[in-house]
C-alpha cells in the first residue's frame, strides 16, 4: 500500500480518481444522451490510462495523461453538448484536473531526470544521501 502512496504514483492516483468520477457521473448528475457516453467512454479510458502506470510504466504515461485532461476538457464542444451545465462542467473540471495531474508527473520527471541523471520511475534504483563534511 506505501508503494502506492509513493511520490512517483500519486499524479497517477489524481487523475485516477478524476476519471473514476468522470465515469460515475453519468448515474449522479442528471444528465443523457452524447453527454453521459462521453462521460462514461472517456471515464473508463482514462481509468485505464491512469491505473495503468501503477503496475508497469513507460515514457509515454505521462503524455497520456495530458492529452486525456485536454481531451477532456474539449469533447463538450467538439459533441455539441456545451449547452448542458452538468455535463460541461464536470467534463472541464476534471479535465482540468487530470491535466494538472500529467503535468505534475512531466514535472516530475523532468527534474528527477536533471538531478543525477537518474529518473523516479526507474523501479529499483534507491539514491544514495550523501552527507558533505564541513
Amino acid at each position: 500500500m506505501t508503494r502506492l502512496l509513493a511520490a512517483p504514483f500519486r499524479p497517477n492516483l489524481i487523475a485516477l480518481g478524476a476519471s473514476a468520477l468522470l465515469a460515475s457521473s453519468v448515474f449522479v448528475l442528471p444528465y443523457g444522451g452524447v453527454a453521459a457516453a462521453s462521460a462514461f467512454l472517456i471515464g473508463i479510458i482514462g481509468i485505464g490510462i491512469a491505473g495503468k502506470p501503477l503496475f508497469r510504466r513507460d515514457d509515454w504515461d505521462r503524455w497520456a495523461l495530458i492529452a486525456l485532461g485536454v481531451v477532456m476538457v474539449l469533447v463538450p464542444w467538439v459533441f455539441v453538448f456545451a449547452r448542458s451545465p452538468f455535463a460541461t462542467w464536470i467534463h472541464i473540471v476534471l479535465g482540468l484536473v487530470t491535466l494538472g495531474a500529467g503535468l505534475w508527473a512531466m514535472r516530475r520527471h523532468l527534474v528527477d531526470s536533471i538531478d543525477d541523471g537518474v529518473t523516479a520511475d526507474d523501479p529499483g534504483i534507491e539514491r544514495e544521501v550523501r552527507v558533505q563534511p564541513h
